[in-house]
C-alpha cells in the first residue's frame, strides 16, 4: 500500500489549512477534505472525528479517528495534530511552514503483519528540506513482534520521488543502528502482498530503490555479540547488491556479499563468503558442531542459487567455497578407529592405534564443490590427502559419502605414521548420518575390491610385492608361478563379487567426475 502517513498528514494540512483559515467551522468541509485526501493517497480515507482549530500563533489544525481503506490494507490513525507557521499560510501551500506535526496510536494493518506507531514527530517541515522526526511503536508479523524506536532527519523530494532518511537512531528488536539511506519510486504502483515464506518482498524490490549504509554497534545473532557491523545496501529496480562487513569474528574479520536479481519471478542469488583468521574452536561452537579443530581459519568462494525460500534456494546453490586451516590441531578419532579395522586385517595395527586423538598438523586446506545436494570435498591435510563425492541437503544437513583417503610420504609432513602397504593406497570409507553426528565406517565392499586389485596385480602395492617376496622364499621355485596366479584368481575373485551384475551388452557406470559434481 502506498498509503504514507507523512504524506496523509502533510495533504490533510495543506488540503484544511486554507479552509481553516478562511472559514470559522472545518467540520463543515469534512466530505471536500475526505475527498482530496482519497484522491491523492488513492485510498478510501473517512475523518470519524471532529476537525478542531485554533487561530492564534501558531494555527493548529487537529483530527480525530481517520481512517484510510484500499484493497490491501487498513491505516488507521487516533489523532493528526499540525502547527503552522500563521505568516507562512500567505504562500503557497507548498511554501507553507509546518511547526510540528504529530501523529498518535496509527496503524497499517495488511494481511497478518501490523505496523503501530505509537507516537510520531515530525518538526520543522517543508518539502526538499531535511526535517527531524522522531516515531516509536512495533511491526509485528505473524506470531513475531519487533519494537522499533527512529530518531533523526528526514526529507522527502516531490519532483525526485525521493525520500531520504538520516537516523542517528534505528533501533529494531533491541538492536540499534545509525542508518544514511535515499529511498526512490514513493508514488510508483502499489505493492503485491509478501509471504513469511519468502526470503525477500520481491515487489518491493522491483518497485523501490535505495542506496545506504548502516553501522551497527552491537549486533546479537544466536546469542552471539559481533561488534561495529557495516551493512551496504543498494537496489535499481530489482537489481541489488548488499555487503556485510564484520571487522571483528571470532578472533578473525568476516564479509558477506549477496548479489540478487529478483526483476523476474524466479529469483537469483549470488553468495560470496570470505572468512580471515577466524577461529574455527569458537566458529564450531557457535555452529554448534561437535567436532573438535582449533586453527586459524581462512575461506572464500562464490556460491549460485534460484529460488526466494531459504529452503528452495538452499537446495539450488552450486559453486565452491576454498578454506585454509593454516596450522593447528584437528581431532582424527574417527579416521583412527577405522584405519584400526583395516591394519587389523594384516595382524599388525601397532603404528595406527599409536596415533594421537588431537593431529598437531602443518598444512590443511581444501575445496568443496556443491550441485544442489551433490557434493565434493577434496582436502590435504599434511600427509593425508582425501576425495568425498556424495549427497548433502543443506536443509536437513543430512549427508551420504563415499570417501577416499590417501596416505603419502611428503618430506617434512609425515604426521601420520601407517605401515608401507597403506602408502599411496586409497582406503574407501563411506560416512552417512548429519553433518553434526556423522557416523563413518569403512566401506567393506570397497575394501574387497581394493584387496582384489591389489592381490591381482592391478595396483602396484607393497602388500603385493611382500607377498611376492614371501613366495620367492618359502615356496619351491617349481610352485611359485602357481602360487602367483593363485593370489590373481583370490584378487580377481574379490574385485568382482562386490560389483554390481551389469546385464549383458552394457557398460558399468561411471564413477562420477568433479566436473559432475
Amino acid at each position: 500500500m502506498r498509503v504514507f502517513l507523512i504524506i496523509v498528514v502533510v495533504v490533510f494540512v495543506a488540503a484544511a489549512g486554507a479552509l481553516v483559515w478562511l472559514t470559522g467551522d472545518p467540520n463543515r468541509f469534512k466530505p471536500q477534505i475526505e475527498a482530496e485526501l482519497s484522491r491523492i493517497s488513492d485510498a478510501d480515507v473517512t475523518l470519524n472525528g471532529d476537525l478542531s482549530w485554533q487561530l492564534f500563533p501558531p494555527v493548529t489544525l487537529s483530527a480525530r479517528d481517520v481512517i484510510a481503506r484500499d484493497d490491501d490494507s487498513v491505516i488507521t490513525v487516533g489523532e493528526l495534530k499540525a502547527d503552522i507557521d500563521a505568516l507562512s499560510l500567505l504562500d503557497p501551500p507548498e511554501d507553507w511552514r509546518i511547526n510540528n506535526i504529530t501523529i498518535l496510536n496509527a496503524s497499517q494493518v495488511e494481511d497478518d503483519t501490523e505496523l503501530v506507531v505509537r507516537r510520531a514527530e515530525i518538526d520543522d517541515f517543508r518539502f526538499g528540506q531535511s526535517t527531524p522526526i522522531a516515531a516509536q511503536g512495533r511491526y509485528t508479523s505473524g506470531d513475531v513482534t519487533y519494537p522499533y524506536t527512529v530518531r533523526g532527519e528526514v526529507t522527502y523530494d516531490r519532483e525526485q520521488d525521493t525520500l531520504a532518511l538520516q537516523s542517528r537512531e534505528l533501533s529494531v528488536a533491541g538492536t540499534s543502528a545509525s542508518c544514511d539511506i535515499t529511498i526512490t519510486g514513493l508514488s510508483r504502483d502499489k505493492l503485491e502482498p509478501f509471504s513469511d515464506d519468502e526470503l525477500i518482498p520481491t515487489d518491493t524490490y522491483r518497485q523501490y530503490d535505495w542506496l545506504g549504509r548502516c553501522l551497527i554497534p552491537s549486533l546479537t545473532l544466536a546469542e552471539k555479540t559481533f561488534e561495529a557491523v557495516a551493512v551496504d545496501l543498494q537496489n535499481k529496480r530489482g537489481e541489488a547488491a548488499h555487503k556485510v562487513v564484520v571487522p571483528d569474528a571470532f578472533g578473525g574479520s568476516a564479509e558477506l556479499d549477496i548479489n540478487v536479481d529478483a526483476r523476474s519471478k524466479a529469483v537469483t542469488w549470488l553468495i560470496k563468503p570470505t572468512l580471515t583468521e577466524v577461529d574455527s574452536v569458537k566458529l564450531m561452537a557457535w555452529l554448534e558442531q561437535s567436532f573438535k579443530w582449533a586453527a586459524p581459519l581462512a575461506l572464500n568462494g562464490e556460491l549460485r542459487g534460484r529460488g526466494n525460500t531459504q529452503q528452495t534456494l538452499l537446495r539450488s546453490l552450486n559453486g565452491n567455497t576454498r578454506f585454509d586451516g593454516g596450522q593447528g590441531d584437528i581431532s582424527i578419532a574417527t579416521i583412527r578407529e577405522q584405519l584400526v579395522k583395516v591394519t587389523s586385517l594384516a595382524g599388525d595395527s601397532s603404528r595406527i592405534e599409536n596415533w594421537p586423538e588431537m593431529l598437531g598438523y602443518q598444512v590443511f586446506n581444501g575445496e568443496w564443490t556443491l550441485n544442489g545436494t551433490k557434493s565434493a570435498l577434496d582436502f590435504q591435510l599434511d600427509n593425508l590427502s582425501a576425495t568425498a563425492r556424495g549427497l548433502f541437503d543443506p536443509v536437513t544437513e543430512e549427508i551420504d559419502l563415499a570417501i577416499e583417503l590417501t596416505f603419502q610420504k611428503i618430506d617434512e609432513l609425515n604426521s601420520f605414521d601407517v605401515n608401507d602397504y597403506l602408502v599411496n593406497v586409497p582406503i574407501p570409507v563411506r560416512c552417512t548420518g548429519t553433518t553434526n553426528d556423522p557416523k563413518c565406517r569403512i566401506d567393506s565392499a570397497g575394501v574387497s575390491r581394493l584387496i582384489g586389485r591389489v592381490l591381482s596385480g592391478d595396483v602396484n602395492d607393497p602388500l603385493r610385492e611382500k607377498l611376492e617376496e614371501t613366495i620367492d622364499k618359502e615356496v619351491p621355485e617349481e610352485y611359485q608361478g602357481a602360487a602367483k596366479a593363485l593370489l590373481d584368481l583370490l584378487g580377481g575373485s574379490l574385485d568382482s563379487e562386490r560389483r554390481p551384475r551389469q546385464p549383458e551388452g552394457s557398460e558399468a557406470p561411471a564413477e562420477p567426475t568433479p566436473e559432475e559434481i
